[in-house]
């Protein structure tokens, strides 16, 4: 197999889901896929890159709110630990 090409995979419930999707699915997430399907692998990441962010600022929140007594450089210590913990 040369590197980049596509691989064929032969799953079952991916196939069984395919075909009952827009059944499974509300009509708000059918329509968020469907948008999602035209977007452009730049705008994904973009899209991606913000979600990032969004979640990084909530966990920062959820520091200030666990110790609100904290100093900012005891949350940015408390953030740093966090984003190298591998846990």
């Amino acid at each position: 197999m040369r590197p980049g090409a596509p691989v064929e995979v032969d799953v079952p419930f991916a196939a069984s889901f395919q075909a009952r999707y827009p059944e499974s699915v509300d009509p708000l997430a059918a329509h968020d896929v469907e948008v999602s399907r035209g977007a452009s692998p730049s705008e994904k990441l973009a899209q991606a890159l913000e979600l990032m962010e969004a979640g990084l600022r909530l966990k920062r929140a959820a520091l200030q709110r666990a110790k609100p007594d904290a100093t900012e450089r005891d949350i940015d210590e408390a953030f740093e630990r966090w984003l190298l913990d591998d846990g």
